[in-house]
Formats: structure tokens, sequence, C-alpha cells
């Protein structure tokens, strides 16, 4: 995924407080990992990441989830993608 600061401040992503479907990664007995290129990120900056959830029961091809990224400021930043 990439991500950007489109806003006017530093933004500093919590890589431990994002939510897939509305949990945190440790509420999924299977592995659920998240890494990014970089975490904090000035106004207009990208980074890359990828964001790693198991082919398991929880996890199915065509399964729509919500991530939702959590910055340190406390704001939410949600989106919705379909499992390939």
């Amino acid at each position: 995924m990439t991500i950007k600061n489109t806003g006017s401040a530093t933004a500093t992503i919590d890589k431990d407080s994002i939510l897939y479907n509305g949990r945190p990664a440790n509420a999924y007995t299977d592995k659920v990992n998240a890494t990014f290129n970089a975490t904090t990120l000035e106004p207009g900056q990208s980074a890359t990441g990828t964001i790693t959830l198991p082919k398991d029961s929880t996890w199915r091809s065509g399964m729509t989830v919500e991530i939702m990224l959590h910055t340190a400021a406390g704001k939410d930043y949600p989106k919705v993608v379909v499992l390939p």
C-alpha cells in the first residue's frame, strides 16, 4: 500500500494501533503484520508499506477488509480493500 500525508503537519503512523475490521492485530490467532518504509511523514511525503494477512479461516480471497491507520496525534484513516 502507499500512504501520503496530505495534511499540513507531520504525521506519525502508530503501527501497533492499526485496526483490521475494527480489531487490533493481536486479536487474531494467526500473525497479522504491517511494515512501512517510513512511519513519520512530513506534509506531502509518501511511504510504501506491506500488510500481511495470513490465508486462513479469518482471511479469504474476495473478502472485504477495513484497514484503519491510526496516527500518534489520534487521527484515524480507514481504507477498505478486497483481498485478491
